[in-house]
């Protein structure tokens, strides 16, 4: 991930950029293998999924990179979290009862390891920062 390119879409203020490239820089040096990077969704939110009771329909795939798996674990809860309307008790609530499920089905299917689910926080300020160079 280069800090150059994704610097440009942020205003001109250093200590934003500063931030930003500190977190790029945090997350180029993990480490890569193929059960930690592949090419993922990278864009898995509500918008972007269906589920019908029984099977989750993942569409829109025109974003799809090869990045970290724990990006794509993240983004569904960034995005239940950010449209929650509530309490911060409340939030914490929903988000943990949403994570504990979606692990749940997850963890059906795939493994992760705990050290690497724990670097969710890392993803989740990506998604921030990804916003708001897309938004300013």
């Amino acid at each position: 991930m280069s800090t150059k390119l994704f610097s440009t879409y942020l205003p001109n203020d250093r200590i934003i950029i500063s931030r930003v490239n500190t977190l790029i820089n945090v997350i180029n040096q993990l480490p890569r293998n193929d059960k930690l990077y592949m090419l993922i969704h990278t864009d898995l939110h509500s918008g972007n999924f269906f589920f019908d009771d029984e099977r989750l329909w993942i569409f829109d795939f025109d974003d799809c990179a090869y990045h970290f798996i724990v990006h794509d674990l993240a983004m569904p809860l960034y995005y239940f979290l950010w449209q929650f309307e509530g309490t911060r008790e409340e939030k914490v609530k929903f988000g943990t009862n949403f994570l504990t499920i979606f692990l749940a089905g997850y963890l059906a299917t795939s493994e992760i390891a705990l050290d690497e689910f724990l670097k969710l926080p890392i993803f989740l300020k990506l998604r921030d920062c990804d916003l708001y160079g897309i938004n300013r």
